[in-house]
C-alpha cells in the first residue's frame, strides 16, 4: 500500500486521471483491509480515505479544462461538475463521521484536554496514524471546497472561510504529531503544501462579489503552490 499515496499525488500534480479511482482497483483495496490493524496504513480508515482521494486528480482536472477554456462553458456542464465535487465532498464527511465512531472506542493515552481530536504523545503516533488520517481528511476537505468556489464564486464565501480555518487546523495538528513515523509520511507531504498552499493564496479567493468562474491567475498560482502545472 506505500505506492497508493504517491500514485494519487503524481496523477494530481501531473493534471491527468487517477487509474486508482477505477472500481477493479476500489476492491482490491477493499481486499487488503486488515481488522486488526485499526489505525494503519491496512486498516479501514486509511484504505477508505484513499479510495476516496483517487478520484480528486479527476476532478481537478475536470475543474482546470473548465477554468482555462477559451470558450464559455455551458452553465449545464458547470453544474455537472459541481454537482459530483459536492458529492465527493459528502463522501469525505462521512469518512470523518466513521473516524471518530472507530476513534471513540480506542482513546488515545492522555490526550491533552484541549484537542479537538485528542493528540497522542510523539512516540505513540509512530504507529497509530489517527492524526495523519485526520489531517489529510481536513486537507481534501479543502481541496473541494477550493473547486467548488472556482466555479462559481459568488456562492461560496463560507467554503473559504472553513478552508482557512481548516488549514489552520491542520497546522496545529503537525504541532502535536512526530514527524518520524515511518507511515505517517504517506499520507502528510501534500497534506502539508495544501495547508501552506490555501493559507498563502487566501486574498486571490476572497471572491464573494464574482459570479463567474475564478479568475485564471488566481486558480494557477495556488495550483503552482500545490506543484501542479496549469497552462
Amino acid at each position: 500500500m506505500a505506492q497508493v499515496g504517491p500514485i494519487i499525488i503524481e496523477s494530481l500534480l501531473n493534471n491527468t486521471v487517477c487509474f486508482l479511482d477505477q472500481e477493479p482497483w476500489q476492491e482490491v483495496f477493499r481486499s487488503a483491509i486488515q481488522p486488526d490493524e485499526v489505525f494503519s496504513d491496512r486498516g479501514e480508515l486509511a484504505i477508505s480515505l484513499w479510495i476516496h482521494m483517487a478520484s480528486i486528480p479527476g476532478l481537478f482536472r475536470s475543474v482546470t479544462t473548465l477554468v482555462s477554456s477559451a470558450s464559455s462553458p455551458t452553465q449545464s456542464y458547470i453544474d455537472t461538475i459541481r454537482c459530483q465535487i459536492t458529492q465527493h465532498r459528502t463522501s469525505f464527511v462521512y469518512w470523518s463521521q466513521r473516524f471518530h465512531i472507530i476513534s471513540s472506542k480506542y482513546p488515545y493515552p492522555a490526550p491533552p484536554p484541549t484537542s479537538l481530536i485528542g493528540f497522542p504523545s510523539k512516540e505513540v503516533t509512530l504507529c497509530d496514524l489517527r492524526p495523519y488520517l485526520f489531517a489529510t481528511y481536513l486537507s481534501c476537505v479543502i481541496l473541494m471546497n477550493r473547486l467548488l468556489t472556482a466555479l462559481l464564486p459568488a456562492s461560496s464565501p463560507a467554503l473559504e472561510i472553513e478552508s482557512q480555518s481548516l488549514a489552520g487546523e491542520i497546522s496545529e495538528i503537525l504541532r502535536h504529531v512526530s514527524h518520524n513515523s515511518p507511515c505517517g509520511h504517506l499520507f502528510m507531504g501534500q497534506t502539508v503544501v495544501t495547508a501552506d498552499a490555501t493559507l498563502r493564496t487566501a486574498g486571490d479567493w476572497n471572491i464573494a462579489e464574482k459570479e463567474s468562474i475564478i479568475d485564471h491567475k488566481a486558480f494557477k498560482r495556488w495550483n503552482s503552490l500545490l506543484g501542479r502545472k496549469v497552462d
